[in-house]
C-alpha cells in the first residue's frame, strides 16, 4: 500500500500522489462516525500542512481528493485557519486563497486578507 503511505513520513508529504492522499481519506473514513471522520481530517490536514513548514500544496489536494461536500469543508476551512495562523503576511494569504478551488476562495480571502 505505497510503501504505508510512505512509512508516515511526514517530511515526505509534497510527493505524495492522489492515490495515496485518497488513501489517507479512506482511512478517516473507517471511523465510521461523521466527528470521528471531520477530527481525522483536521488532524491530516494539519499534519500536511504543518504549521507552515510545508507548502499547503499537499493539504490543497487532500482536501480536493474528498468527495462529500461537508468532510471537504471541514477540510479546507481547517486549512484556511491553520494558513491564517501560521502565514508570515497578507500576501503569503493571498497567493494561498488564490489556490484554492473557486468554491472557497471568497471565504478564504474574507478570513484571511486583511
Amino acid at each position: 500500500m505505497s510503501k504505508i503511505i510512505e512509512a508516515r513520513d511526514i517530511r515526505k508529504v509534497e510527493d505524495m500522489t492522489g492515490e495515496q492522499l485518497a488513501t489517507v481519506f479512506e482511512w478517516c473514513a473507517l471511523a465510521k462516525n461523521p466527528a470521528g471522520i471531520d477530527a481525522c481530517i483536521q488532524h491530516t490536514t494539519q499534519s500536511l500542512y504543518w504549521g507552515g513548514e510545508n507548502n499547503p500544496a499537499s493539504a490543497i489536494r487532500f482536501c480536493g481528493v474528498i468527495a462529500d461536500s461537508g468532510h471537504q469543508t471541514v477540510c479546507f476551512d481547517e486549512l484556511i485557519g491553520a494558513v491564517g495562523f501560521y502565514a508570515p503576511d497578507v500576501r503569503a494569504k493571498n497567493e494561498f486563497c488564490a489556490k484554492l478551488p473557486a468554491r472557497y476562495k471568497e471565504e478564504c480571502r474574507n478570513k484571511l486578507a486583511r
